[in-house]
């Protein structure tokens, strides 16, 4: 019980940093994304827990979800389409409903949340650690400290002074 304490508050920690749309802000908005995270990690134990920028991942989902959603006690008991309508927008379900989207993403965006605890070349030219990182930091840490230094070398050289990180700017 004390490690989902943790998960949830580390969740939460990063939830409430997410940028300044108000949606994001509203107290139910924000319930749902820790619980969707909360579950998605407890149902993919294997995936490698929460990472920080999942957040980031779902947070859209959930606004457009939201934003389609219908209210079923408005529409039309005589039009099927209507119907259809309410029963696939629901706006009862949005939590449910964005928790499907977010999982089928992931299918295809876990790998960038996976901490690799091997070492690559890259990794050590750019970070010149042997600390462990997820593929979306080192490929992100690549296209800016290598790739980018060498297209516009003062880009980079500002970004870096101004401390933004490369996978929050990429993204």
């Amino acid at each position: 019980m004390r490690e989902d304490e943790l998960v949830r508050a580390e969740i939460a920690q990063d939830v409430r940093r997410l940028p300044d749309e108000p949606f994001y802000h509203e107290e139910k908005t924000q319930g749902m994304i820790i619980d969707v995270l909360f579950v998605y990690c407890k149902l993919n134990p294997k995936a490698g827990g929460y990472r920080q920028g999942m957040h980031e991942l779902l947070a859209p989902v959930i606004y457009v979800v939201d934003q389609d959603a219908v209210d079923t006690s408005s529409i039309d008991p005589e039009s099927p389409e209507d119907i259809l309508m309410g029963d696939v927008l629901d706006l009862a379900f949005v939590e449910h409903d964005s928790f499907a989207i977010f999982s089928r993403i992931m299918e295809s965006a876990q790998a960038f949340y996976e901490v690799d605890d091997s070492v690559t070349r890259s990794t050590l030219a750019v970070t010149g650690g042997r600390e462990p990182t997820s593929a979306i930091v080192e490929k992100s840490k690549y296209i800016h400290e290598v790739c980018l230094a060498k297209v516009d070398p003062e880009l980079a050289r500002h970004l870096k002074s101004i401390e933004i990180l490369p996978q929050i700017f990429l993204m």
